[in-house]
C-alpha cells in the first residue's frame, strides 16, 4: 500500500510505519480473549479452558515458610 516501502524487508517496514508484527497482534488478541473469559464477557467459559492451581507451593518453595534474606 506504500509504494516506497515495497522493496524493504517486513521488519523494517514495521519499524518505519510504527506497526506491530502479526505475531504480536495475535498475542495481544489472545490476551484480550482470556481477559474477557475471566470477566465472563465471552461466550467461552474461563473454567472450560483453564483450571486454577490449588497447590500452595511455588517454584519449589512452600508458601507458608519464609526464607531468610
Amino acid at each position: 500500500m506504500v509504494p516506497n516501502l515495497k522493496k524493504l524487508p517486513y521488519e523494517e517496514r514495521l519499524i518505519l510505519l510504527g506497526l506491530w508484527s502479526l505475531e504480536e497482534r495475535r498475542n495481544r488478541a489472545d490476551l484480550f480473549e482470556v481477559f474477557k473469559m475471566y470477566k465472563r464477557w465471552s461466550k467461552t467459559s474461563f473454567d472450560s479452558v483453564f483450571t486454577l492451581n490449588t497447590d500452595v507451593a511455588t517454584r519449589g518453595h512452600s508458601a507458608d515458610t519464609e526464607e531468610p534474606l
